[in-house]
């Protein structure tokens, strides 16, 4: 049933009783459509039941996390000795004095460190033990 309604005349109506049979329904259809139902006992109105309000929108992430850590120590040194970064850079330019016959970047790694601490390496890889980029123990 739709009654007249000053603020919204589409808005639908329905007896107490209707909705106490029905609630669930009506709640559901609310929430579906987004349209306000009125409730009334003996014509009058006594509540609405209105879709719920739309969620407030994300707080931006930036600066979320503000005042949550705490500094513990000297953040402004060097965490090692420049000295202890050495092998890398060794690792890093060795991988550039040699070329295997394919371009996997697991085997440049395993390959130029191998040469640059001066070890052998023990493969079955077949790319690897032809390239002779670095000393490997014979094969059966």
């Amino acid at each position: 049933m739709v009654l007249p309604r000053s603020k919204d005349s589409r808005m639908e109506s329905m007896a107490i009783s209707e909705f106490k049979a029905t609630c669930l329904a009506v709640l559901e259809r609310v929430r579906r459509t987004k349209k306000p139902v009125l409730i009334t006992r003996f014509g009058q109105p006594v509540a609405e039941v209105v879709p719920p309000s739309p969620p407030p929108p994300p707080k931006s992430w930036i600066g979320s996390m503000v005042g949550s850590a705490k500094i513990l120590g000297d953040i402004i040194s060097p965490v090692s000795e420049e000295s202890d970064c050495r092998p890398a850079v060794e690792i890093v330019l060795e991988t550039a004095r040699f070329s295997l016959p394919h371009p996997d970047p697991a085997d440049c790694f395993l390959v130029a460190t191998a040469r640059s601490l001066g070890l052998t390496l023990v493969t079955s890889d077949a790319h690897l033990l032809a390239s002779k980029a670095v000393p490997t123990p014979p094969n059966r």
